[in-house]
């Protein structure tokens, strides 16, 4: 029943650039729609990578991570520091109500891992706090967990 002991141990890529990601797969130029798998990726893809760019900006000593079970329940982002417990960051790329299954993944998770704080970043404007997760527009949880 230990998520650890299902825990999946496979590398995960991003690009740099979601641009060149968009050209490889020959869709650069292609209108991207906002609701598809696509759009999500694209997302998760983008705000990993400006955590890793302010992170290194700012001269922070985090490392980065994701945790996914055989199970597929994942969390996309868990920030180390150098001292203290790991924080969980969940991207979705919707604009409305956080996703309660997501919510759920992600507290099962932090209590496995003794996370400190676990937010999920989105593109919904409307800020709340469900089951410890703190749920917050991507722009205003990148701020939050980089004034750390």
């Amino acid at each position: 029943t230990s998520l650890r002991k299902r825990q999946s141990k496979k590398s995960k890529f991003y690009f740099f650039d979601t641009g060149v990601v968009r050209a490889l797969t020959q869709l650069a130029g292609e209108s991207l729609n906002a609701s598809t798998y696509e759009y999500g990726e694209l997302f998760e893809t983008f705000l990993i990578n400006e955590f890793f760019k302010l992170a290194q900006a700012f001269e922070k000593r985090w490392r980065f991570s994701y945790f996914r079970t055989k199970d597929d329940v994942e969390v996309d982002l868990i920030i180390e520091k150098p001292r203290g417990a790991p924080i969980l960051v969940e991207i979705k790329s919707s604009a409305g109500v956080p996703n309660t299954k997501a919510i759920t993944h992600l507290s099962r998770v932090g209590a496995e891992l003794k996370a400190k704080e676990m937010y999920l970043l989105s593109n919904s404007k409307q800020a709340s706090e469900i089951g410890g997760v703190q749920c917050l527009h991507w722009q205003e949880g990148l701020r939050r967990i980089l004034e750390q």
